[in-house]
């Protein structure tokens, strides 16, 4: 009977150390290297957005940059604005550990908010004054393809589509 138990004892001990070299031995899953959004990106913003001003009775309406079709001579239906002379846009994203910040630089000033990065998206909300000074708060989420992000904006009645793409300077 003693030398049953020292048997059993030994096997177990066995098993043991097998199960424990094999659980060491297996191939580890690599981690997923988290996305790089850190750098400084210009945007692209696609769409027309709402309707321009109709024309003077001589003259058609029109939309900026990017806007619809010009009214008819009778000043009916102008086309669709845009970003009326606002210039370029330009994204700066910083990190700091796995904190990230954005800040947007438009000719209207600088706007620096928290963002939330979860693997390749990112989200962040920015508060700006709308066109009658009242604020207006926009969101923007983003997907992380190589040097592109690409994604919407948008807050109040409007969504629109945009491209960022980092500048040269920026890569890391």
């Amino acid at each position: 009977m003693q030398t049953t138990k020292l048997k059993f004892a030994g096997a177990l001990a066995i098993a043991v150390l097998l199960v424990a070299t094999l659980a060491y031995a297996a191939p580890q899953a690599a981690p997923t290297a988290a996305a790089n959004f850190a750098g400084t990106w210009t945007v692209d913003m696609q769409g027309g957005g709402g309707r321009g001003p109709g024309g003077d009775g001589n003259n058609g309406g029109g939309g900026n940059n990017g806007g619809g079709n010009n009214g008819s001579n009778n000043g009916e239906n102008g086309g669709g604005g845009g970003r009326r002379g606002m210039g370029p846009w330009t994204l700066v994203i910083v990190q700091d550990g796995s904190n990230y910040k954005v800040t947007h630089k438009t000719p209207r000033g600088d706007n620096t908010n928290p963002a939330t990065v979860t693997g390749n998206s990112i989200t962040w909300t920015e508060e700006r004054d709308g066109r009658d000074r009242n604020k207006m708060t926009i969101t923007w989420k983003g997907t992380l393809d190589g040097d592109t992000i690409t994604g919407t904006v948008g807050g109040g009645q409007f969504t629109r589509n945009f491209t960022a793409k980092r500048g040269a300077a920026s890569r890391s």
